[in-house]
Parts: structure tokens; sequence; C-alpha cells
């Protein structure tokens, strides 16, 4: 048997079988070769020239918190996890469209805030706390808006929505037409 009888991937190899006569005889196969990184099979992995061989990209193992990733947010930063970069990068275009409100602005003259709670006795509770005021104050108390970025600072409003986990909803009120 010769090489060009096995198909790619494979080689010619041998073993000596008993024929069960007291003898030997020689059994040839094609056996299954390893491929290296550059393309090329071989009959063992110590053959491969590991130097044609690609680098293991790195990784990037910072991993910021919660809390950290908040404050940089509301100061116009990102993580980046990438290996090449693994750092704080700025936000760009910032801030981000929702936190200036550009879209609902262009949409909405004025909008409501709601607070939805509880009683004790387990009784749906509903409160308008703003009702047709500016989108930038509804935007801003009910947190559609972040209250610590730039376009909240020296807006005056109630504090009751302040907290990310609170369920205060803003509702748009759309512009009408008269004719």
């Amino acid at each position: 048997m010769y090489e060009e009888d096995c198909p790619e991937g494979t080689y010619v190899d041998s073993f000596e079988s008993d024929n069960g006569l007291g003898g030997k005889r020689r059994v040839e196969y094609c056996a299954q070769a390893y491929q290296c990184c550059d393309g090329t099979y071989v009959k063992s992995l110590l053959e491969c020239d590991y130097s044609k061989c690609p680098s293991t990209p790195s990784v990037c193992n910072v991993y910021p918190g919660e809390t950290e990733t908040q404050l940089k947010y509301c100061s116009g930063k990102k993580f980046d996890d990438s290996p090449e970069v693994c750092d704080w990068v700025n936000i760009t275009p910032w801030p981000p469209s929702c936190e200036t409100g550009k879209e609902w602005s262009e949409e909405h003259l004025q909008v409501s805030v709601k607070k939805e709670s509880f009683s004790g006795g387990g009784h749906r509770v509903l409160r308008w706390l703003s009702k047709n005021v500016s989108f930038k104050e509804g935007a801003c108390q009910s947190g559609y808006v972040n209250s610590e970025t730039p376009y909240c600072i020296g807006s005056t409003y109630n504090l009751t929505c302040n907290s990310m986990n609170s369920n205060s909803r803003l509702i748009p009120i759309r512009p009408l037409k008269f004719f």
C-alpha cells in the first residue's frame, strides 16, 4: 500500500497480526492524520511547526461593577471589553438621544408623570405627580432621563421617582392640531 492510496488527511500505517497458525502477518491501513494549524497533515502532533500558528487573542479580565458603570455612564463613558481596548471610552454621540429627549421633544409638547404603588391593604394606588409639564421636567422626574445628566441640572421637580426601580411612568401628550 502506498501513501497515494489513502485519502487526504490519512497516512499508511501498519501493525502485525497473528495469522492463526503461529505466524505473523503485516496489516496495512489508512490511519487518521493530525492537522496542524497551517493546514498540513502529520502522523504526530510533534511534527507540527507551531511558529506558523496564529497567536491566541488576549482577553479583557476587567469587570467593572454596576455602580461604577452607572457613574461613568453619567459622565459620558462606557466600558469597552474588547481585548485591544479593555478600558473606559467616550460614548459618542454624547449624550445619547434618549438622554437629551430629542426624539420625544419633537413629538410631545407636554407630558405627565404617574406613579403607581400599593396600599397596605394591597389596593392599587395611582398618583399624578406632574400633569401637563414640559418634556424636560417630566422626563427628569420620571427617570426616563437620568436626573444626574447635564440635561436635568437646574430642573426643579419632586424627586419621588428618582429610584431606578420606581413605578413611575412618563405619559406623552401628543400635540393637537387646530384649524
